[in-house]
């Protein structure tokens, strides 16, 4: 499922994302905005078990929000 508009998507993480969340994580011009002046320091392996993890529950969901200039 996503909702698509002019300018973002929002939809369900795929293991595709986890790439650009790791970069996203990991950035320290992003993470300082939420409490992370440091990011967050994941590697794709953790990455991947933490998504695991998330599909296992059926009551547990991430979502990605990509912009225009993101979109695929």
């Amino acid at each position: 499922m996503a909702i698509k508009g002019k300018r973002i998507i929002i939809k369900q993480t795929i293991r595709e994302d986890l790439e650009n969340i790791k970069c996203l994580w990991n950035n320290v011009e992003v993470m300082k905005w939420v409490g992370f002046p440091a990011g967050i320091d994941q590697n794709i392996n953790d990455l991947k078990e933490w998504w695991e993890k998330i599909q296992q529950n059926e009551k547990t969901h991430h979502f990605v929000v990509y912009t225009n200039c993101c979109l695929y």
